[in-house]
């Protein structure tokens, strides 16, 4: 498979491999015992971290939802948080996903979330952002040389006073913004089928 197919394929598929590769590693949380819960303390710790972590992404995507709801591939947006960030959505999933990793009590599971997400999501970003170069042209190459692709410049922050939010998009776009704090209720309710031996655990896990 060339290197171009392989881009096509992964940006065709982008949310269903990534649905299929979180499905992979939640059978694999729901099935396993994390060593690290045994301590009460750095569980207590590890699950306060993640839900802080979750809590931001899902308040990140919601905020850069607002500005690009119903505008994505019709303007070149760059006020709020894109005027800190290129790729705003993408910043808060990895923060997201660490806090996911961290709500697991696993260093292995949050390096294989971490680790899918470093290596995967850089070629939907290159190819959404070379689409965006044919759409705009010249308007998004000045943008992407003043903005940073992904780690936020926060001097570099700027809104207007008004901003007209397109509701519909805004509303269809809610619930993959929210999944995050959902992770959190899904995990308490591992805990309780795993503490009650509703569901078995097959193999420990650091």
């Amino acid at each position: 498979m060339s290197k171009s197919v392989l881009h096509s394929f992964i940006i065709k598929n982008r949310i269903r491999i990534t649905r299929i590769y979180f499905l992979s590693i939640f059978l694999f949380i729901l099935f396993s015992n994390p060593i690290l819960k045994e301590d009460f303390l750095l569980e207590y710790f590890l699950e306060s971290l993640g839900v802080l972590f979750v809590t931001i992404a899902a308040l990140g995507r919601l905020w850069s939802l607002v500005y690009i709801s119903g505008y994505k591939n019709k303007d070149v947006i760059q006020i709020g948080p894109y005027s800190m960030v290129r790729n705003p959505l993408y910043f808060f999933s990895l923060i997201g996903t660490l806090g996911i990793g961290l709500l697991s009590g696993s260093i292995i599971i949050t390096i294989l979330l971490l680790l899918f997400f470093v290596v995967y999501y850089p070629f939907v970003v290159i190819a959404e952002e070379k689409n965006l170069e044919n759409i705009f042209g010249d308007d998004y190459k000045q943008y992407k040389e003043k903005v940073p692709r992904f780690i936020p410049n926060t001097n570099l922050y700027y809104d207007d006073k008004s901003y007209n939010i397109n509701l519909n998009s805004y509303k269809k776009e809610f619930l993959d913004a929210i999944w995050f704090i959902l992770s959190i209720a899904v995990f308490q309710l591992i805990d309780i089928l795993n503490t009650h031996g509703i569901v078995p655990t097959f193999f420990n896990v650091i």
